[in-house]
């Protein structure tokens, strides 16, 4: 929900500053379970963009199935919760 939340920002810094810190704790928590990436293949950018790509994924699935998303309300900065129909209007 958390990230659902940020992805609604359209990429903003404060969104950016939360991918890099997901994306540590990632690394810090495959680090913590022996799980290497391939430095080569997967440094730092690379693992951020696959989860950035990961959710994108996800909210593009779950809008065509019309499921509900957590979304920022810019009047009052809370999450909620919005349906597809909420989403097009």
């Amino acid at each position: 929900d958390e990230y659902l939340r940020h992805s609604a920002l359209n990429y903003t810094a404060e969104q950016k500053q939360y991918n890099n810190w997901l994306t540590e704790r990632l690394l810090e928590v495959a680090a913590r379970h022996h799980y290497i990436f391939d430095p080569e293949d997967f440094n730092f950018v690379a693992v951020r963009d696959r989860i950035r790509c990961y959710y994108k994924s996800y909210v593009q699935t779950a809008r065509k199935r019309g499921l509900p998303l957590i979304t920022q309300n810019s009047s009052n900065k809370q999450a909620k919760t919005v349906s597809k129909a909420e989403m097009e209007s």
